[in-house]
C-alpha cells in the first residue's frame, strides 16, 4: 500500500503512481471505487479537499478528473523539478561561508555546485554567466582573493564584468593546489551578517528580490 499523502509537493506524483499500481494489483475498474478508496491513503486534510472536488460527486465519479486535480492542486510539476534557482542562490550563500582548504575540499565544492547548478542550466533555469557566476561566488572570499590574484596576473585584459568560467577556475585551482598549502592561506574573515549584493558579484546574479526575467524563468 502507498505511504499517506500528506500534501507534500514533492511526493504527490510517487503516490499517485503507486496508488495506480494499487487499483491495477486489486483490478479496481470503477471509478466510484477508485474515488473512494484513496481516502484511506491521505491525511485528512488531504481528504477534506479531496471531498470537495466535483468529481467526488455521486453522478459524476470520475477518478481522471480527481486524478488530474489532486497532482494540479498539490504542485507536481514542482515535485519534478529537482531544483529551482533561489537552491542555487541558496548554496552559493552558504558555501562562501565555508572553509576550502584542501584539494578534497574545493573537488567536494565543484561536485555540489554542479549537481544543483548543472541541472538548472540544462533546464535553461539559468544562463551561463550566472552559472559561472555563482561558482565564483560560491568559493569563500579568501580563497576567491588568492585565485582572483593568480588569474588577473595571467590574464590582465579579462573583462572583469563577465565570471570567470567555471573550467578556468579549475584549471586555476589545480595549478594552485600544486604550488602553495591552502591552508596557510585561507582565513575565514567573511562577516556572517554580510549579505549577497549584485555590485558586489556582477549584474548577471539572479535577484532574490524580484522575479527572474523571461529568460531565466523555469
Amino acid at each position: 500500500a502507498p505511504r499517506t499523502f500528506k500534501g507534500e509537493y514533492s511526493e504527490v506524483v510517487r503516490f499517485i503512481r503507486n496508488y495506480d499500481r494499487l487499483l491495477d494489483m486489486y483490478n479496481v475498474t470503477e471509478d466510484k471505487d477508485k474515488c473512494e478508496l484513496i481516502k484511506e491513503y491521505v491525511s485528512p486534510a488531504v481528504e477534506r479537499f479531496i471531498d470537495t472536488s466535483d468529481h467526488m460527486k455521486e453522478a459524476a465519479y470520475s477518478w481522471k478528473g480527481l486524478r488530474e486535480e489532486i497532482l494540479n492542486y498539490y504542485d507536481a510539476e514542482r515535485g519534478k523539478a529537482a531544483y529551482m534557482p533561489e537552491d542555487l542562490v541558496t548554496f552559493a550563500t552558504y558555501s562562501s561561508h565555508e572553509p576550502i582548504m584542501t584539494l578534497d575540499d574545493w573537488k567536494k565544492y565543484f561536485r555540489d555546485y554542479k549537481s544543483i547548478a548543472g541541472y538548472l542550466k540544462d533546464k535553461n533555469h539559468i544562463t551561463s554567466d550566472q552559472y559561472n557566476g555563482y561558482f565564483w561566488m560560491g568559493i569563500p572570499e579568501d580563497l576567491r582573493n588568492l585565485l582572483e590574484t593568480k588569474l588577473v596576473a595571467g590574464e590582465p585584459t579579462h573583462d572583469m564584468a563577465k565570471p570567470w568560467t567555471v573550467q578556468r577556475l579549475q584549471k586555476q585551482q589545480n595549478h594552485t593546489s600544486r604550488e602553495v598549502n591552502l591552508q596557510i592561506y585561507y582565513f575565514q574573515l567573511i562577516d556572517e551578517s554580510q549579505h549577497v549584493s549584485r555590485s558586489q558579484y556582477g549584474s548577471y546574479l539572479i535577484d532574490p528580490s524580484s522575479d527572474t526575467d523571461d529568460e531565466d524563468e523555469p
